[in-house]
Order: structure tokens, then sequence, then C-alpha cells
């Protein structure tokens, strides 16, 4: 049989059913919180996305016309008889 001693004992050694929920409130709310932070983060890098995808087909364009003029040049020099140096 147990005596008070030995259920002050075991209560200053295991949680109670308040502490647990109080702990299970506490952490449900802090799961929450980082959802909510997760939601931000989520909105932000959409944001970024859609800017970084045009710059990424400019890019694209960009080193496309890039191409075409330095083949445009080299004709233009092999026409010419202009040695290009590199």
């Amino acid at each position: 049989m147990l005596t008070d001693k030995d259920m002050n004992k075991l209560l200053s050694v295991f949680a109670t059913k308040m502490e647990l929920r109080d702990s299970f409130k506490e952490v449900k709310e802090e799961i929450k919180e980082m959802r909510d932070v997760q939601e931000q983060m989520l909105q932000a890098i959409d944001g970024l996305i859609t800017p970084f995808q045009r710059l990424t087909l400019e890019y694209v364009a960009v080193k496309e016309q890039t191409s075409r003029h330095d083949r445009w040049i080299k004709r233009i020099a092999k026409r010419t008889g202009i040695s290009l140096k590199e």
C-alpha cells in the first residue's frame, strides 16, 4: 500500500494530468505558430519565383541575341577580310 510520503514522491517525479494537458496545449500553440511562419515563408518564396522566372527567360533571350550577333560579326569579318583576335 502507498503511503502519503510515497504519493508525494510520485507526484514530484511524474507529471499530473493537468500538467500534461497544459504541456500539450503549449505544444499545439507552438505548432500553430510554426505553421503560420511556414505559410509566411511560402508566400515570400512565391513572391520571388515570378521575378526569377522572368529574369531567367530574359537571360536566355539575351544569350541567344548575343550568340546571333557573334555569328554575324564573324561572317562580316570573314567577308571583308578582317582578322578578329580573341
